[in-house]
């Protein structure tokens, strides 16, 4: 992470300003909160951090409460390790104009998707019989003792 600062410090001394706002969210798409976290704090209306300004971004309240809503769930779900690949289909950088959004990021659908359905008995019952073990407990059919692991 400090090579992205690193990075961002540079591309802002050069008046780069594109290019650090591109690595922010290069990081919000790799999972980085901080990252999302930095740019609610770019696109809003109530900026306490004056160094925010010298990014040379109109305020666009709709861009920071997206941002806000990513950040918050790669915060609070970061045990889960989340990416955004679908960033730039939910917050794509300025000037390009924001499409409509669910407010769900696709890992968060996934997430909290659906289980797969439960296979069938004759599938579980073929797959035993193939791995040669009892389907109701996995035991080795023969020996009725766990089967070796083979390598």
């Amino acid at each position: 992470m400090r090579g992205c600062f690193r990075n961002v410090g540079t591309s802002i001394r050069k008046k780069e300003y594109q290019k650090a706002i591109a690595v922010f969210h290069q990081g919000v798409k790799n999972g980085s909160s901080l990252s999302a976290n930095v740019l609610v704090g770019v696109f809003s209306n109530n900026r306490k951090e004056k160094y925010l300004d010298s990014l040379n971004l109109q305020e666009d309240p709709e861009r920071a409460r997206r941002y806000e809503t990513i950040w918050k769930y790669l915060a609070y779900k970061d045990y889960l390790q989340p990416k955004v690949p679908d960033l730039d289909e939910i917050v794509p950088l300025p000037p390009a104009p924001l499409p409509d959004w669910d407010g769900k990021i696709a890992f968060q659908r996934w997430f909290e998707g659906e289980a797969p359905p439960k296979p069938s008995e004759a599938l579980m019952f073929k797959l035993a019989n193939q791995a040669g073990v009892r389907v109701d407990n996995g035991l080795d059919l023969q020996t009725d003792l766990p089967k070796a692991v083979k390598k």
